[in-house]
């Protein structure tokens, strides 16, 4: 392992949501046991050893942490019982797990309930609202004209093709190259800070650029142009789709294959503190993760990408906002 670790030992705590895992260090004797924590939603472990768990003058060879099977909480806090081959002694410690419990993300459908009392389109108040369609496009127009702006900038290319599209006659085509200042980028503004949004489309990679960079499917700005949300494809990297938050950048268990089409949906609903951030690909929920920005912060979706020189070729169809 990483930092030379060995004996990995993995528990859940359901009442904090948090995964917890315990190693010895260094491999393969022992000597201390370490230990680090991740939200049980959002898993992301930080680098280096971790925190020192069992560390002891006279058991320089402290190694093969265990402890239960079941999972745990308040009620149980966490035991963990390792030994020294050489003292041949047994040793142990406790991490109480104590705080108020966590909550786990509401699976519940893609809709807004209206509040009691409301007027509700099709019923009366308190039944659930179906999002309003903002914004579709099919290019079945031949163009661009539906969004705010579409622009190619330094030999990049915006415009509507025949015989691109994947349900209809025509589709979008996104293109850039490696050449100083290329962009191309469509993007749609929002009429309103919405409560929540949904925004879908096709995509298909004709091509993809040199290893170490991506192409972006789907961006979200707040009102100063800051970008929330970054949703990629990165090069050469076993066609793996990622997401990008500020410094934060997390693989999702999707795959788009070149010259393959995919549906791709991001979606954001209110939580505690935040949103709840989801992407699904072809239906299926490869990512969810919460967020510390609200959904009325975003007020422009963007498709393309807006980082200069950095190559990229794909085509997109059947695009739908809702909120």
């Amino acid at each position: 392992m990483v930092d030379d670790q060995t004996r990995p030992l993995l528990l859940i705590d359901q009442d904090h949501r948090q995964l917890i895992v315990f190693t010895s260090a260094p491999c393969c004797s022992g000597g201390r046991i370490y230990f680090k924590s991740s939200s049980l939603d959002r898993i992301k472990f930080s680098y280096g050893a971790g925190t020192p768990f069992m560390v002891a003058g006279a058991d320089a060879k402290i190694n093969n942490p265990t402890s239960t099977r079941q999972n745990l909480g308040s009620g149980t806090d966490l035991l963990v019982v390792a030994s020294d081959d050489e003292s041949n002694r047994y040793l142990h410690n406790v991490l109480y797990l104590r705080g108020p419990k966590v909550p786990p993300p509401s699976m519940a459908p893609d809709v807004v309930t209206a509040p009691s009392g409301s007027s509700a389109p099709g019923g009366s108040g308190g039944l659930p609202v179906v999002r309003a369609t903002l914004f579709e496009d099919g290019f079945e127009s031949g163009g661009f004209e539906r969004w705010t702006t579409a622009t190619g900038v330094g030999g990049g290319v915006v415009r509507a093709e025949s015989g691109q599209g994947r349900s209809g006659a025509w589709g979008g085509h996104l293109l850039s190259t490696a050449t100083k200042g290329a962009t191309a980028t469509a993007r749609f503004r929002l009429p309103d800070a919405l409560p929540a949004l949904s925004v879908g489309l096709d995509v298909k990679f004709a091509g993809e650029g040199p290893e170490g960079g991506n192409a972006p499917i789907l961006r979200l700005f707040d009102e100063r142009g800051r970008r929330l949300v970054s949703v990629y494809r990165q090069n050469r990297r076993s066609d793996r789709v990622w997401v990008g938050q500020g410094d934060l950048h997390d693989p999702t268990s999707g795959r788009i294959d070149l010259q393959t089409w995919a549906r791709v949906e991001v979606g954001l609903r209110p939580a505690a503190g935040g949103s709840v951030l989801e992407v699904r690909l072809d239906g299926r929920l490869v990512y969810q993760a919460r967020v510390a920005f609200d959904v009325s912060a975003v007020r422009e979706v963007q498709i393309g990408n807006d980082s200069k020189g950095q190559p990229f070729d794909i085509f997109v169809d059947d695009v739908r906002i809702q909120g």
